[in-house]
């Protein structure tokens, strides 16, 4: 039995492809209530709900015939479909065989490496991390981003980096136009930094042209659909960056070969020695310094849990000044929130920052926090080490691969915002803490803090 799942422009056109070549699906699928029991294109429209009861009792295919195809990917997962009876209709557009024969293949001296920032170049963690591994390729190779359009100015990219934009509607809705990009520089290196458009791309002209293109995918985080993504197209990945320790296990249960993991790496300036100063109690130093840097937003870094730390504080009569560094769509309910309980004398915005200013930012804070639900290892966070800052973090992946909790820094249950405010109280209490654990934070990341280490990754990578 063959459902399309989406009765939409995409599911239409399927149909007719796939009419041509005497396939037909038995039902389409639809979120949409409204259009339930309707019919399209001489199907029957049914609920998610109702697909499940029909396949309890026979084998079955299920095409997502619809735009957000990574979000129905995960809800059929959630639903409890096998990924093997899950197919994605970029894999069977037959269209995308006259790029092939229309598209010569560039023949470039210098192999290029192509970074994926389809969720546009903004100050994000994926982004610098691209940036600054693209940086110690300067001369040697050509560094290529394959960005959406709609952030695209947000950040200066590198001198020697070309940007390649693609519209919104290119990158999101159509497989075809990133291989076409991709096709304009092979033979390449692929950097997949999401399980998107962009490295589905690159799986199937590697399935195509398998020595003219080497697929290196990044595991940024610990969110399911790269597990589900990466596990299942392992065959075609020439080696997976996992960022922690904790995704690293994760992946060798799912049966990855352990040869293409490989320990993602990178560098956060850390200088020869720490320059600084702590909370003491008086003079320049009279209220405790706390900072965070990062999205402001409600999804994954759950920015809210910033003011619910300011307000507790404020109520346990703790003199503090809480920096928050960034952006995002939550900013604004944010700034609301700490006028509306008058904590704007504790609490700044402090905007976005520019890399370069990201040092100075840290070494005026005591205290870094991190609220998240679930992170890959945060780059925030180390830079936050690096200047001698006491991290107070959920534990998310990769918190304990730099934090030895009670030692450098503290890990606390993920959600758990009483916990954060008692982790700071006590260091607020007991400021010869404070300074120790700060310093053992710095010694950890300039220990482990190796640009030659980076480098010869790289080299081993490419």
């Amino acid at each position: 039995m063959l459902f399309f799942f989406g009765a939409g422009i995409i599911g239409q056109r399927m149909f007719e492809i796939c009419a041509n070549n005497d396939i037909s699906p038995d039902f389409f699928v639809d979120n949409n209530p409204f259009r339930w029991g309707d019919f399209f294109e001489g199907r029957k429209i049914i609920s998610p709900k109702e697909m499940i009861e029909i396949i309890s009792e026979q084998s079955f295919l299920i095409l997502i015939t619809c735009k957000n195809q990574t979000e129905i990917y995960r809800q059929l997962i959630d639903l409890g479909v096998s990924d093997k009876c899950i197919l994605n209709f970029n894999f069977l557009w037959p269209q995308l065989l006259m790029f092939y024969d229309s598209l010569p293949l560039v023949n470039i001296e210098k192999n290029a490496v192509l970074f994926d920032l389809s969720n546009g170049i903004v100050l994000g963690g994926v982004e610098r991390w691209s940036f600054d591994s693209a940086s110690l390729f300067s001369g040697k190779r050509r560094i290529v981003c394959i960005a959406n359009n709609s952030q695209a100015n947000n950040i200066a990219a590198p001198k020697d980096v070309e940007i390649v934009t693609l519209s919104c509607e290119q990158q999101q809705n159509c497989i075809c136009e990133n291989m076409k990009a991709i096709l304009n520089f092979m033979p390449c290196t692929v950097i997949c930094n999401f399980p998107q458009n962009f490295f589905y791309a690159a799986v199937e002209l590697k399935r195509l042209f398998p020595d003219l293109i080497r697929v290196i995918a990044v595991v940024h985080n610990d969110e399911k659909v790269y597990y589900d993504a990466y596990s299942k197209y392992i065959k075609y990945i020439d080696c997976l960056l996992t960022i922690s320790q904790r995704i690293k296990s994760r992946f060798l249960g799912l049966c990855v070969p352990e040869q293409k993991l490989i320990d993602l790496k990178w560098f956060v300036r850390c200088g020869n020695n720490l320059a600084r100063g702590y909370y003491l109690g008086y003079g320049k130093n009279s209220r405790l310094r706390i900072g965070y840097a990062g999205r402001l937003t409600l999804y994954q870094k759950r920015s809210d849990r910033l003011f619910e730390i300011a307000k507790k504080l404020k109520e346990k009569d703790i003199p503090f000044l809480f920096q928050i560094a960034g952006t995002g769509d939550y900013e604004q309910t944010l700034r609301e929130s700490l006028l509306k309980n008058d904590l704007s004398s504790s609490v700044e915005l402090v905007g976005l920052l520019e890399s370069d200013s990201i040092p100075d930012f840290w070494k005026e804070q005591d205290i870094a926090i991190s609220c998240s639900d679930f992170e890959g290892n945060s780059i925030s966070k180390t830079e936050a080490m690096a200047q001698g800052c006491v991290p107070v973090v959920t534990d998310t992946s990769g918190a304990s691969d730099d934090i030895d909790d009670g030692v450098n820094g503290f890990i606390v249950p993920v959600g758990d915002v009483d916990e954060i405010v008692e982790r700071i109280v006590f260091l607020y209490q007991n400021p010869e803490k404070l300074s120790a654990m700060g310093k053992m934070a710095y010694e950890k990341i300039k220990k482990n803090n190796s640009k030659k280490s980076i480098i010869n990754m790289w080299n081993n990578i490419l």
